[in-house]
């Protein structure tokens, strides 16, 4: 049974929110309302496709090719 806060399936692509959804006390799947840290790449579970994304400091660990929000490439 999930817990308030797990990862449910699926996932936002789009700018100014992380993507990750989480459940809320009631197990309905929301959108993590951290404060955005980070952008970087995300591959789906069945590893078929890459999307860039942006995350809180929490769901960092799924992402790679990380760069924290409002940096400059160099």
């Amino acid at each position: 049974m999930p817990e308030p806060g797990d990862r449910p399936p699926g996932f936002y692509i789009g700018p100014g929110r992380c993507f990750a959804l989480v459940y809320d006390r009631n197990l309905q799947s929301h959108h993590c309302l951290e404060p955005l840290e980070w952008t970087g790449r995300y591959r789906t579970p069945k590893k078929d496709a890459w999307f860039v994304v942006w995350s809180c400091e929490d769901h960092r660990c799924e992402l790679t090719g990380l760069r924290r929000v409002g940096q400059r490439r160099r």
